[in-house]
């Protein structure tokens, strides 16, 4: 188990989360990022970068939002998923192809999940990933069903 985040915050201080930000405003993501910008929980990958950053479980994807830095970034890298899905560019046009449609709506179903909805710093987060899956349904994407069940629901 990893005991702590700092995997996503080295990726970031790289300057990953405004390469996607900048490839998602853009609608289209060009960069190889979605392990790190959108993590999955584990058991959804097995090449070595899916394994490395796989979030273990229901606490280690809590923690990850409870980070204020990490949320701040999936809050804004989401919000421009939601902008690019509302303007009308397709899920696949957008991530570049079906497995990072398939990254993406199983993180999103994460964070969704673990979000405190009484938590105020959560909020945001909590509703641009409902609005995107929300889009992302009405594209044949449901919600991640291995995500659902990995954490009970």
């Amino acid at each position: 188990m990893h005991t702590n985040l700092s995997r996503f915050h080295e990726r970031a201080a790289e300057g990953w989360h405004a390469i996607a930000l900048r490839e998602l405003s853009s609608g289209q993501k060009q960069s190889h990022w979605m392990w790190w910008v959108f993590p999955q929980l584990d058991g959804l990958g097995n090449s070595p970068l899916a394994n490395r950053y796989a979030l273990e479980d229901d606490d280690e994807s809590r923690s990850f939002v409870e980070d204020p830095i990490l949320r701040s970034n999936l809050t804004e890298v989401t919000a421009a998923v939601v902008r690019a899905l509302q303007a009308g560019r397709s899920p696949q046009a957008l991530m570049g192809n079906a497995t990072d449609v398939r990254k993406l709506v199983s993180a999103l179903t994460l964070f969704a999940a673990v979000c405190d909805p009484d938590a105020a710093s959560e909020q945001a987060l909590r509703s641009s990933c409902e609005r995107a899956l929300g889009l992302l349904a009405t594209h044949g994407h449901p919600r991640c069903a291995y995500t659902l069940d990995a954490l009970g629901l």
